[in-house]
């Protein structure tokens, strides 16, 4: 934060130069390319994002540099067409040319309305969050809805999927249970997410260095997974490195994110941790 008249010394920005195109199409199912679709693409350990908007013969190009690349279309809600396949993975090397990322995307014909509810079935018309879609295989799919005033709705192609809630830090409640669904082609579905009692219980910590230093002044994330696919957001104080996650009492995996362009804090492929707490119990 800055106060009126304050000047502040952020320190220095790191600027990587994008020297390699990842390149494909965006299609139909009969091979139609599909304009005006949004592709993204993250570099691993690293705060790098590219974005690309398809062409009208669906075609795109990402400006990126040397790394491992994540390559996902970004769905919206109000889109036509949705992709139900998982992220691309893309090793990118400087002068070596990279073959073709291309998606093939499938009508989103069908509708689903949602509502959250509390224990007893009423809706929370004071809920805001975000639901994930995955398949019935295990995997996130791209995209998802937010949740506003405890109602949303999704566009989906024909087909069976599991809804996961995203929780924000604040979250006054716990964590629903996963909701299988099935949508037709053409018709509205619709579901019910019934929250859980408020997160009695809490994991929290320190980022740190392999020394066991506090990382402090570093943008950083750290969120909960459960087995089952629930997903809780921690609050975060970066001035101390500290963070909060409040979960419900159960086994969670712990993983963190830090958005470091420096790559002086590479994210080392163990990251996720594995934690029980118990009801009413705090852990770090």
């Amino acid at each position: 934060s800055v106060l009126p008249g304050e000047q502040k010394d952020i320190g220095p920005i790191f600027i990587g130069v994008a020297t390699v195109i990842i390149s494909g199409r965006v299609t139909t199912l009969e091979g139609q390319g599909v304009p005006r679709v949004k592709v993204a693409g993250w570099k691993a350990n690293s705060a790098d994002s590219a974005g690309a908007a398809t062409q009208e013969s669906g075609y795109f190009e990402l400006k990126v540099s040397p790394g491992d690349w994540t390559i996902s279309i970004v769905s919206s809600p109000d889109q036509s067409y949705s992709s139900t396949a998982p992220p691309q993975f893309v090793r990118v090397v400087r002068g070596v040319k990279v073959p073709p990322v291309n998606f093939v995307l499938a009508a989103s014909d069908g509708i689903v309305n949602g509502v959250v509810t509390d224990e007893f079935g009423a809706i929370l018309s004071d809920f805001y969050g975000f639901v994930r879609v995955g398949s019935k295989g295990g995997y996130h799919l791209p995209g998802g809805a937010p949740v506003e005033r405890g109602q949303f709705t999704l566009r989906l192609p024909a087909g069976s999927y599991i809804l996961y809630m995203e929780l924000p830090p604040n979250a006054a409640y716990g964590w629903p249970a996963p909701v299988p669904i099935t949508v037709a082609t053409g018709e509205s579905a619709k579901v019910v997410m019934k929250m859980a009692a408020s997160a009695s219980s809490a994991v929290i910590g320190f980022l740190v260095d392999r020394a066991g230093n506090k990382i402090t002044n570093v943008p950083f994330k750290v969120f909960a997974t459960g087995s089952s696919g629930g997903w809780f957001s921690a609050l975060i104080d970066m001035s101390l490195g500290y963070y909060k996650l409040k979960v419900p009492a159960g086994t969670w995996y712990i993983g963190y994110d830090v958005a470091d362009s420096s790559g002086q804090y590479p994210r080392p492929r163990d990251a996720k941790k594995k934690i029980t707490v118990g009801p009413g119990a705090i852990a770090s």
